[in-house]
């Protein structure tokens, strides 16, 4: 296996990546291929970061000042800052609260990205984070070939470049979500709300021009192809089914329901919990870590189960 870097950007986040790194590497085809940069945006004041990453093979912890950046901004400046020190031939992104499911994910990601002449793999984001670009991989997980990233010469940095694009984004985001009406859970049940976003992305293309716009346009610009995983839509039905039974069925029905999960060829790839977003996008019990983690369990266990 060519080498991998491991790209992720910590706030206080040694607690989700500590998981996240025995799960990448326990489920890697080669673990061995596979090295570490986490950016510290602390600045270097993260005791728990430094410690995780001093007994994790091949980790290297970067501590990074974001100035006055906070949130999306200060996350992104990490991510292009530690991508300048990539010497593999692929890295991938990940945020600290993803979970993957697929045995031999690393195989899997240069396998795709071979058989489709492709530039990049991964996580689009939801249909229903309307106004984000949804045809190319996002920071949650973004495997890609590191030199032609190079070539792009684009960085993660969201939104606009100055504070008037930066305003005119946001009252257009205003009105292509309807104020803060079109929420996740409206989205999912209105199929009226589904064809109202489509027509309003079409319209107003990338109204919520959010962390990795730049690099998914670059990389449309030179008609560079992109492999997705599918983010599955909840229903109705998996609210009932999370609630009433148990195993990895209904775990999956849960993840779909209050969390993120993602599919590639029929089969669930990897969860994304994203408890801490924007409003309209949260769900009842999407900061609940503990119900994530059982979550995962139960599907794990299923699988392991039917393996054995």
């Amino acid at each position: 296996m060519p080498g991998i870097t491991i790209v992720s950007v910590s706030f206080k986040s040694a607690s989700y990546l500590g998981p996240l790194l025995e799960n990448l590497r326990r489920k890697a085809a080669d673990a061995a291929a596979l090295r570490v940069h986490v950016v510290d945006n602390t600045s270097g004041n993260d005791p728990d970061i430094t410690r995780l990453l001093g007994s994790v093979e091949g980790a290297r912890l970067v501590p990074f000042d974001t100035g006055k950046a906070r949130g999306s901004r200060a996350h992104a400046l990490g991510l292009d800052f530690a991508l300048g020190a990539v010497e593999t031939e692929y890295a991938v992104i990940v945020d600290p609260d993803i979970h993957v499911f697929k045995q031999g994910w690393d195989r899997l990601c240069v396998a795709e990205l071979e058989r489709h002449g492709a530039f990049a793999i991964g996580a689009p984001y939801p249909a229903w984070k309307v106004g984000k670009y949804h045809d190319f991989p996002s920071p949650p997980f973004c495997f890609f070939r590191v030199q032609p990233f190079r070539e792009l010469r684009a960085g993660f940095v969201p939104f606009g470049s100055n504070r008037f694009e930066d305003a005119r984004a946001l009252v257009t985001r205003q009105v292509g979500r309807l104020g803060n009406a079109l929420t996740r859970r409206r989205y999912e049940r209105s199929a009226l709300l589904r064809r109202y976003a489509a027509w309003a992305e079409h319209r107003l293309g990338v109204f919520g021009p959010d962390t990795g716009w730049r690099v998914a346009e670059a990389a449309h610009a030179r008609g560079w192809k992109s492999v997705l995983f599918e983010p599955a839509l909840s229903t109705p039905e998996d609210a009932a089914a999370a609630a009433a039974e148990d195993g990895a069925r209904a775990a999956l029905a849960c993840l779909r329901h209050e969390f993120e999960l993602y599919t590639y060829q029929g089969e669930p790839v990897m969860t994304h919990k994203y408890g801490s977003g924007a409003a309209p996008w949260r769900t009842a019990r999407s900061s609940d870590v503990e119900l994530w983690r059982e979550c995962i369990r139960r599907v794990e266990s299923t699988e392991t189960k039917g393996s054995s």
